[in-house]
């Protein structure tokens, strides 16, 4: 007897959209930028509604997949700002009509990989909100990769080799130094979203190796204090508070004076006990930037 094999819809994504109308005259995506909240949600809420419009799954996805591909050609104009490409994402992460079509078109609907990935780790964040935590934790990983691709791409000319020091080193307190620190925030604070999310400890690992590497590269001011608060943050939630506390130390230090670090720092102070803290120096910083760089998937 043969076996069956069960592929994912995805799979004949394509095939299957080629056999649904093509929105000819713009209605879906016409709708989609410019109708007014109610009538968005009645057309694309998950589950059809007698007398409101209702789009369908296929005529979405072929609607959205068609832009997507006139877009890539450089055959339409039509663009959508930041804040209606995330609530179409959404609504395609609602619909669960396949991750990879979020993707692509946070890819086309966005000028910079780092807008890409601030689109998606919105769209995680509204999917988060709305309790869908399997949508939510694909956003924030997929949103982790995309920043530490564009901080690369600022930092290394060879994606696939991990540059020496002295380049690395070149950049710092420059323009791109600031960018790549920038970066590497946000991933920083993507991993912990993750993590909480996950429960994995790898995530916490990696959100603590990210702000080190945005401490690295960024100058004096907000943005390396912040860094180093979500470096205490991601620490202490791994329970290693040998860096939490002097993280959280710098950061005050820094400029950094929220409530919630200062509450944290006083929680590691006393959880650390009468246990040396780690020395967080250049070396530290440099060894957790290699470790971010040699991670080539992200």
């Amino acid at each position: 007897m043969a076996e069956t094999i069960v592929l994912p819809l995805s799979c004949v994504r394509d095939e299957l959209l080629s056999l649904v109308p093509d929105d000819d005259d713009g209605m879906v995506m016409d709708l989609l930028g410019r109708a007014d909240d109610r009538a968005v949600r009645n057309a694309f809420q998950p589950a059809p509604q007698s007398g409101s419009g209702w789009v369908s799954n296929l005529r979405l996805a072929k609607a959205v997949h068609d832009w997507i591909g006139k877009r890539k050609a450089g055959q339409t104009g039509t663009s959508f700002g930041q804040d209606l490409s995330v609530r179409i994402a959404q609504i395609i992460a609602e619909r669960r009509l396949g991750f990879a079509l979020v993707l692509e078109l946070s890819q086309v609907a966005s000028t910079t990989r780092a807008a890409s990935a601030d689109l998606l780790q919105r769209v995680g964040n509204n999917l988060r909100a709305d309790r869908n935590m399997e949508g939510a934790a694909w956003s924030y990983a997929q949103a982790r990769a995309t920043y530490q691709e564009y901080a690369r791409s600022i930092v290394a000319d060879n994606p696939y080799q991990v540059p020496e020091l002295g380049l690395l080193s070149q950049v710092r307190a420059t323009v791109r130094g600031t960018l790549a620190a920038q970066a590497y925030k946000a991933a920083a604070d993507v991993s912990q979203k993750l993590a909480e999310i996950t429960g994995n400890p790898s995530d916490l690992e990696q959100a603590k190796s990210l702000a080190a590497s945005a401490i690295f590269f960024a100058p004096t001011g907000s943005l390396r204090a912040s860094s180093w608060a979500t470096l205490g943050s991601a620490s202490q939630a791994a329970g290693n508070n040998a860096v939490a506390v002097p993280a959280f130390t710098a950061a005050q230090r820094e400029g950094f004076s929220a409530l919630w670090a200062r509450r944290a720092l006083h929680q590691s102070v006393a959880k650390l006990g009468d246990r040396p803290p780690e020395e967080l120096g250049e070396r530290f910083l440099r060894d957790n930037l290699l470790t971010t760089l040699g991670r080539i998937n992200g």
